[in-house]
């Protein structure tokens, strides 16, 4: 029985390989990029880090408009790298929940229907919200891709979304029926918070406390399942007013950031030898509701944005919070500038 990625990666394959003809002279598109990235590094803070690494991106992506109304896009990813962040065992993945970076992927594929005041789009797709730069409290229905902080990737995510318009507002629903994870930096890898590598402790009341030496173990965690009961949903409006937008947006889903619970086991080790512990991490995935709101307007020559967001968390170790961020902006030709800051407070 085809499962539904194989279904869709033949699909995509039958329609990157079908004549343009089929579709229009000038009504189907593709292409593609081949990316080559390295870093090099001062020193090795891990054991597992490296002086030096490489990655290699492959992507070939097509579009066609089938009549005037109805439209598709896709898009695939091949990726390899000299780190093993990239996992070489899964060439065609959909999902995106796996801890490592797929070598292969679809990363888009999504149809898209416009009707009248309303447009649909319908598949694998990529949703942001908010206005502020980098960081975005208000951008919670797709997540990231952390495994390397600075490259700022998001993953796409199966979804059904409709917009509607009515003269200067702009309506905003999405559901996301499949839950899927931000993707964190792995246990021991540059990125990673350090972990101590051994804890003073005292064996029993009283006792000498001695050192304990640490080894770690990411064990992940069971994903929320892939069931609708599982489903997020988010809605956003957005209104343009003389010399200004802004937009008010709700999310009811689960929080894309796992929270880490830690187990310890003591190890067996001769009597002369060190004691040793093993620490597990186990992942945890937790619903959460979001409210937000987002602006951006104009002082003079300067840009002015900002983005808040509260926070309501049914994690028993998490409070609940609001987070804000504003920021100006200045453009000068070719060059921009831009300055932000980030508050938060936890009630």
């Amino acid at each position: 029985m085809p499962t539904p990625w194989s279904l869709c990666l033949c699909g995509l394959i039958f329609l990157w390989l079908a004549p343009g003809q089929a579709y229009g002279q000038k009504s189907w598109e593709y292409g593609g990029l081949l990316e080559e990235t390295s870093q090099i590094y001062a020193r090795r803070p891990n054991p597992s880090d490296t002086y030096a690494a490489g990655t290699a991106h492959f992507q070939l992506w097509s579009r066609a408009a089938i009549n005037s109304r109805l439209s598709w896009r896709g898009t695939f990813d091949f990726r390899l790298d000299t780190h093993r962040d990239i996992d070489r065992h899964r060439w065609s993945d959909f999902s995106d929940r796996g801890l490592r970076q797929p070598a292969g992927t679809v990363s888009e594929f999504y149809m898209d229907m416009k009707l009248n005041h309303v447009d649909l789009r319908l598949g694998k797709q990529q949703i942001r919200w908010g206005r502020a730069d980098g960081f975005n409290p208000t951008d919670n229905l797709i997540p990231y891709d952390y495994l390397d902080t600075f490259a700022d990737q998001r993953i796409a995510v199966s979804a059904v979304k409709a917009d509607a318009y009515l003269a200067r507002a702009h309506f905003e629903a999405a559901w996301v029926p499949f839950y899927t994870p931000t993707r964190l930096p792995l246990l021991g890898e540059r990125w990673f918070p350090h972990l101590p590598s051994s804890i003073r402790v005292s064996p029993s009341p009283g006792a000498d406390p001695v050192d304990v030496d640490l080894s770690y173990r990411d064990l992940g965690g069971p994903l929320p399942a892939r069931t609708f009961g599982n489903g997020q949903w988010g809605v956003r409006y957005n209104q343009i007013v003389p010399r200004a937008e802004f937009s008010l947006s709700y999310f009811d889903g689960f929080d894309d950031i796992a929270f880490f619970r830690t187990s310890t086991t003591l190890l067996p080790v001769p009597q002369q030898q060190r004691p040793q512990a093993l620490v597990d991490l186990h992942r945890e995935y937790y619903r959460v509701r979001i409210a937000g709101v987002d602006f951006a307007s104009a002082i003079g020559p300067f840009g002015i944005r900002g983005e808040a967001a509260y926070f309501d968390q049914t994690d028993p170790n998490n409070l609940d919070h609001l987070l804000f961020v504003i920021g100006l902006d200045k453009t000068w030709g070719d060059w921009f500038a831009i300055m932000q800051r980030m508050f938060t407070h936890c009630f």
